[in-house]
């Protein structure tokens, strides 16, 4: 029975991880208009102005598919840290910023894992019950 269930395992993990990559995927925006908004921003994020460089996040405010999908005043340059923190504020209600609940959490969780020691600590003190949430629903089950 184990050998089962860890077989299944190795086959939904990466399932679920291309299913994901592809949903994320849609919610991109067109590479003329990121550049737009990367030539804006120079670097430094736009909420809390620290400059990151190349690794600025090109990110939506809104995620619902409409005419302003693409319109670069619909979206901002964000280092890590404040892409994190803005998902993490529509944990419980991640419809209205026109996401499932599965991608927003999916996104929580990944970019959680991204970030540095001390910037995970200031994550879960800001955002307790929401990291426990994600680390609950992510951890593996032993």
């Amino acid at each position: 029975m184990e050998k089962e269930v860890s077989s299944i395992t190795r086959f939904l993990i990466p399932a679920l991880a291309l299913i994901a990559l592809k949903e994320l995927l849609l919610f991109a925006a067109r590479p003329d208009v990121v550049r737009m908004v990367r030539k804006r921003c120079n670097g430094c994020c736009e909420k809390c102005k620290t400059y990151v460089g190349k690794k600025i996040i090109v990110a939506h405010i809104n995620h619902e598919k409409n005419n302003d999908y693409d319109n670069p005043e619909k979206l901002q340059g964000l280092c890590l840290f404040c892409e994190i923190k803005h998902h993490l504020k529509f944990l419980c209600s991640p419809q209205d910023i026109g996401l499932s609940q599965d991608i927003n959490d999916s996104v929580c969780w990944g970019h959680f894992l991204k970030l540095k020691r001390l910037e995970r600590q200031i994550i879960s003190d800001e955002f307790p019950e929401e990291i426990i949430y994600l680390k609950k629903k992510y951890s593996k089950k032993k």
